[in-house]
């Protein structure tokens, strides 16, 4: 480290902006893939260049000159999807993995330059020769070009050095006693860790014969004594540039076999048919994925017509014919459907060109049937906002849609977090007044001292503070619909008020005497019984019963716990995308204890919960240990867990059972069927959470079970 304060700061700035690197790429990535799914997304486009511009300027400023090459190059690729010229995929895929592979390279140097010794960066030397004074020289002068420079004068070490010091060059003398250059050559190019080092000599002799005797032993160079510095460099420069190229190229190629292999598995795992037609329309090729798609038969599919084979109804055929014959460079997807008996498949088709072969495409089938079962299924289990289809939701969505065809008031009861304004505005966007505004009003978060005000408006002048006349929710909803929600927190001297309002459709700002009608449709809500405050003398009869004309109850999210998982899935989905993750999966056990806990807060709890395991989730699944500890106490738990046996497992012994899973701290003494015994009564008979206790996989409990002579039933 430099003791110039300046440099050294200057060297500070350098390496943050390298460790920020990846993080910049990572955004880069982020939008490059938003492109490929919108290419005509001018915001993405015009976003993404900007980032990659900014990489361009400030990475070569700060030295990291492939990296700002790297950029220029992809800039120049992005302005043609600017321009509207064209959406070049391939080259822009290219750039993308060649700005990868420069900042990888800049981040790697980084790492290991933090290890060593010395703060050199433009490589690792190994010089070997016999004399002493010319080892110190050499040194000297390599290590003050920046190098980090090991020397020997014993031959015999050098391969012992190359395994142990990983050098990326040696300067090596030829006229060594003992051992020559020559032959220490043919030893290092002998070994398999200097197979593809390079290695230049060194010599006093500049005739032919030394050359050509350099040359064919292995030797990359030759230099001669004595050195000229800038010869030095020029060559050791040269070399070592060669040497990263072609260690650059080997990673490269063994990345791409690496890439084509994993391409394969992944087309099959993610269900994407890849279909290869030659220019006479015969299949040539049909990944194994394609049998995952109604009809198709990879097996049998090549060297037949494709129109023979694909299953796809009249209208699909046509318009993949339209497609083969366009000889378009454009990407665009058409829709598929096709019926096999009584079974429907869906999917997505893109049609593309094969490159430098002239009439053969690619057809790419994205399985779409899936998503299809899944949008009925959310379809049917949705109403406007709300997400259920159980029993005591579909019978609220009834009486929604009744109440939504008048102008009747309504009341809406429940519990804190079910949901009430969701059914308020289902109430609203379902009415007449549907194309009026929806202004929901928190009851309880208004100020007492300036109730009327808020309410009812005011006019300039009515009080400290009023510099204006100032409409009030009544009149801002005009048209449209008003939602109090916790109406019982209204203090009494409003209900008053209020009652005057629900009557006579009209109010009177504060400050004002004249009054103005009212056109808005009011719905209430609280998560009081207001039968029992109106005994209790907080809250009036005659407006209980002005508001109480229509009435919908809400269900507690306890009363209808076969919609947790749809609302879970959704949940998930929705904080995954806006945390900008993969979405997440909810591992069975963390279903089952979702289904099985009370709920005191309803729908808004398990939102919020499903927040909480996002942030602490590790893995692309949400497991028990990641739900917030109150859903794990004994008490979080309202009913019995019944095992797969039929034994039950009680709600103080379940939080405790899965803190052994998790932790796996329980241990059980004896031979095999003794602790399998014992994990059992432990577990109260349940089977999966004695595997659990064990700290075994249900099928290795079930297979050690068989091997005991234990009957899975006893």
């Amino acid at each position: 480290m430099s003791n110039n304060p300046i440099e050294q700061e200057l060297q500070e700035l350098k390496e943050a902006y390298r460790e920020a690197l990846p993080e910049k790429f990572s955004k880069i990535r982020q939008l490059y893939l938003e492109l490929q799914q919108q290419p005509a997304s001018k915001q993405v486009s015009e976003k993404l260049t900007q980032l990659v511009h900014r990489l361009h300027g400030t990475a070569a400023t700060y030295g990291f000159l492939q990296v700002g090459d790297c950029a220029f190059e992809l800039e120049q690729v992005l302005d043609k999807v600017l321009k509207k010229q064209d959406f070049p995929r391939e080259s822009l895929h290219k750039q993308i993995n060649k700005l990868k592979k420069s900042i990888d390279l800049a981040y790697m140097l980084h790492s290991e330059s933090r290890s060593t010794i010395t703060a050199s960066s433009k490589g690792h030397l190994l010089v070997v020769d016999d004399d002493q004074d010319f080892l110190l020289i050499s040194s000297k002068i390599l290590t003050q070009q920046g190098f980090r420079v090991t020397t020997t004068n014993d031959p015999e070490k050098v391969l012992e050095l190359i395994a142990n010091c990983h050098p990326e060059l040696l300067l090596i003398d030829v006229e060594m006693p003992n051992l020559s250059g020559h032959e220490l050559c043919k030893r290092v190019r002998s070994d398999e860790k200097g197979r593809e080092l390079p290695i230049i000599f060194l010599t006093a002799y500049n005739d032919l014969e030394n050359r050509v005797a350099a040359f064919r032993a292995g030797a990359d160079d030759f230099i001669n004594k004595p050195l000229v510095i800038e010869e030095l460099m020029a060559r050791v420069t040269v070399r070592l540039a060669h040497a990263r190229l072609r260690q650059e190229k080997k990673e490269v190629m063994n990345r791409l076999q690496n890439q084509h292999q994993a391409l394969l598995s992944i087309l099959d795992q993610l269900q994407i048919g890849t279909i290869m037609i030659d220019a006479e329309g015969t299949i040539i090729f049909m990944s194994s994925s394609c049998g995952s798609l109604g009809g198709l038969d990879p097996d049998n599919a090549v060297g037949q017509p494709w129109q023979h084979v694909l299953p796809f109804n009249k209208e699909s055929l046509q318009g993949i014919q339209q497609y083969l014959q366009q000889h378009s460079t454009k990407q665009s997807r058409m829709h598929l459907h096709w019926q096999l008996g009584e079974n429907h498949y869906w999917a997505e088709c893109e049609v593309r060109e094969v490159p430098d072969r002239p009439g053969e495409h690619l057809l790419y089938i994205y399985d779409q049937s899936e998503l299809q079962r899944l949008r009925k299924q959310l379809e049917y289990s949705r109403f406007g906002q709300m997400i259920g289809s159980s029993e005591p939701m579909r019978q609220m969505y009834s009486q929604i849609e009744r109440v939504a065809r008048g102008e009747w008031t309504v009341l809406i009861e429940g519990e804190t977090g079910v949901g009430k304004e969701l059914v308020a505005n289902s109430i609203h966007a379902a009415s007449p007044r549907k194309e009026g505004p929806f202004i929901a009003v928190n009851s309880a978060g208004l100020s007492e001292s300036l109730l009327s005000s808020q309410l009812f408006g005011h006019r300039r002048g009515a009080f400290t503070g009023a510099v204006a006349d100032q409409p009030g929710f009544f009149e801002s909803a005009s048209g449209g619909t008003l939602f109090l929600d916790e109406i019982g927190d209204l203090p009494l001297t409003m209900q008053a008020a209020m009652l005057r309002v629900l009557q006579e459709k009209e109010i009177i700002r504060v400050g004002e005497s004249h009054v103005r009608k009212v056109d808005v449709r009011i719905i209430a809500a609280s998560h009081r019984d207001l039968s029992i405050e109106v005994k209790e003398g907080r809250f009036r009869e005659d407006l209980l019963y002005r508001l109480r004309v229509a009435r919908i109850n809400v269900p507690a999210l306890r009363e209808r716990k076969e919609d947790i998982p749809v609302l879970a899935e959704d949940f998930l989905t929705e904080t995954c995308r806006m945390a900008g993750m993969p979405i997440k999966q909810i591992n069975t056990d963390t279903m089952h204890l979702l289904q099985n806990y009370a709920w005191p807060g309803n729908v808004r709890e398990l939102k919020a919960s499903l927040d909480y395991a996002v942030i602490h989730s590790q893995t692309d699944q949400l497991l028990v240990n990641d739900l917030p500890p109150e859903l794990l106490m004994p008490a979080a738990q309202e009913a019995p867990a019944i095992g797969n046996t039929g034994s039950f497992v009680t709600g103080d012994l379940l939080p405790e059972l899965l803190k052994s899973a998790i932790n796996k701290s329980e241990t059980f003494t004896g031979d095999e069927p003794s602790r399998i015994f014992a994990a059992l009564e432990r577990a109260g008979g349940n089977r999966t959470q004695a595997a659990k206790l064990l700290g075994i996989s249900r099928a290795t409990f079930y297979r050690r079970l068989k091997e005991c002579d234990i009957s899975p039933t006893e």
